[in-house]
C-alpha cells in the first residue's frame, strides 16, 4: 500500500535473557524515544495467548508508529542505534522484529 497516512506497526518477539536488566537498561529509555517518535506501545507481554502455531519467545510488543517513514526514521536514527545494539547483541538472542503497514481496504477497492 505505501500509504504514508497509514499507521505502521512494529511486532517483536524476543528471547530476553535477563527482563529486569532489559526493561532498565533497554526498554525505559526506548519507550522515552519512543513516545518522543510519536509512537505508542500497544502491547507488551512475556507470555501471550498462542492460539495457533509455535511462539518461541518470552517477549512480546506491539507498537504504533504514524506510519512506515516515522517508523524506519525512529529505527535508524542515531539516538536509538547504542540500543538497538544492545537488545541485539547483550540482552536478547534469537529475536524477531518486523514493521507491518496498516490496512486499507479502500485502497485495495474493497
Amino acid at each position: 500500500m505505501n500509504d504514508k497516512t497509514l499507521p505502521t506497526y512494529l511486532l517483536a518477539k524476543l528471547n530476553v535473557k535477563d527482563p529486569e536488566d532489559y526493561m532498565n537498561r533497554y526498554g525505559m529509555p526506548v519507550l522515552a524515544q519512543l513516545e518522543a517518535a510519536g509512537a505508542e506501545v500497544l502491547a507488551a507481554s512475556p507470555q501471550p495467548n498462542v492460539v495457533e502455531g509455535e511462539w518461541d519467545s518470552n517477549w512480546t510488543v506491539l507498537i504504533r508508529f504514524p506510519n512506515m517513514g516515522s517508523a524506519m526514521n525512529f529505527y535508524n536514527s542515531d539516538e536509538y542505534a547504542p540500543f538497538l545494539s544492545l537488545r541485539k547483541n547483550e540482552l536478547t538472542h534469537d529475536g524477531t522484529a518486523l514493521f507491518i503497514e496498516g490496512f486499507d481496504p479502500a485502497a485495495l477497492g474493497l
